[in-house]
């Protein structure tokens, strides 16, 4: 080894090793001897799994018997082919590369391993998936409250206001019986304010808990909002659902998003007709809002917008990430868009 590669092998911070074709220790660097607890004199020539391997101290196993589960160095020595694993020394956790040492004719006869200390990194992608994890029970603890809540103020309509515009309407139908027939047109005119008050008290019942929803799941649901949708706003809605019946919350988070889709659809997308499409394939439920309106500006190649600029699209994102799920806007200017909704189930 000339002074530039010696130079390289000693100062190197990633752990280097040796072997031959017998996996015994041929030449470690410094940083291998701090990650194992030995020094270089102490392993050389002898193997690789009875020094730092996973069993090297089980008594039990003899010669090859004691080779790591994780270890690849066997195949790279069979096939001359690079590969990479992770394992765990110590406290350490390591990525650790095998490459073919060859002599000049080509013949495999040894192998390099070079290891890098990804402890930190893999700590801190822990830290991360469980606050993810967190954030996700949070989030799906606020959309539990809120359902709670639309719940909560759906009963409170339908007792108090709907059973008390109820009674007003029959107290004014008998009264009109025995008022002068001048006075009449005033009575009708109050029972028809009265049918419109409950018919949108119905309306705002429905959009903060539809029954339906409960009663018969998402698929029947889809379709009665989309026949009110299309009779309050002219917009087509055509639904083609192939969805079988789902945990309750998660047909609700769906029901939502396709709230939230039509709801930007009237106050952005300028379109006149839009399909809902609802399959499972395999354990992966899939609903997708097509509209034929104006598209989206400015979308990533994450499937995002670059400027997250909804809140509507935000809530949707958020509610479908809750349940380990994923939302894809596809659009293009003039061309419509495609929202989305991906889940395991």
């Amino acid at each position: 080894m000339d002074n530039e590669l010696q130079h390289i092998f000693v100062n190197s911070p990633f752990a280097i090793n040796f072997l031959d074709n017998e996996m015994r220790v041929l030449r470690i660097n410094p940083a291998m001897e701090a990650l194992i607890g030995f020094k270089s004199e102490e392993v050389r020539e002898r193997h690789c799994y009875d020094c730092w391997g996973q069993y090297a101290k089980d008594n039990t196993r003899q010669g090859t018997e004691r080779i790591c589960d994780v270890c690849v160095i066997p195949a790279t020595l069979n096939d001359g082919k690079k590969y990479s694993y992770e394992r765990r020394i110590g406290d350490k956790i390591l990525t650790v590369t095998a490459s073919p040492v060859r002599d000049l004719n080509g013949k495999i006869v040894g192998v390099m391993e070079i290891g890098a200390d990804i402890t930190e990194k893999k700590n801190i992608e822990n830290k991360l998936a469980n606050h993810r994890e967190l954030l996700q029970q949070l989030s799906s603890r606020l959309i539990e409250t809120e359902e709670m809540e639309r719940r909560h103020i759906a009963r409170q309509l339908h007792d108090q206001i709907g059973q008390q515009l109820t009674a007003l309407g029959l107290n004014l139908h008998i009264l009109g019986q025995s008022v002068p027939s001048e006075q009449r047109k005033r009575i009708d005119d109050s029972l028809e304010l009265i049918a419109a008050m409950t018919g949108q008290v119905r309306n705002i019942m429905a959009d903060l808990r539809p029954p339906v929803l409960d009663d018969y799941g998402l698929r029947a649901a889809l379709r009665w909002y989309s026949s009110v949708f299309t009779k309050r706003t002219g917009v087509k809605v055509i639904v083609h659902a192939r969805i079988p019946r789902l945990s309750p919350n998660l047909d609700i988070t769906l029901f939502r998003i396709t709230q939230e889709a039509l709801n930007n659809v009237i106050k952005h997308a300028q379109a006149t007709e839009v399909e809902i499409h609802g399959s499972l394939e395999g354990k992966t439920l899939s609903l997708a809002i097509h509209d034929n309106g104006c598209g989206i500006q400015n979308i990533g190649e994450k499937g995002q917008p670059s400027e997250f600029h909804s809140w509507g699209l935000l809530s949707m994102r958020e509610r479908i990430e809750s349940f380990g799920g994923k939302l894809i806007i596809a659009s293009r200017p003039g061309g419509g868009t495609v929202i989305t909704a991906e889940v395991q189930i």
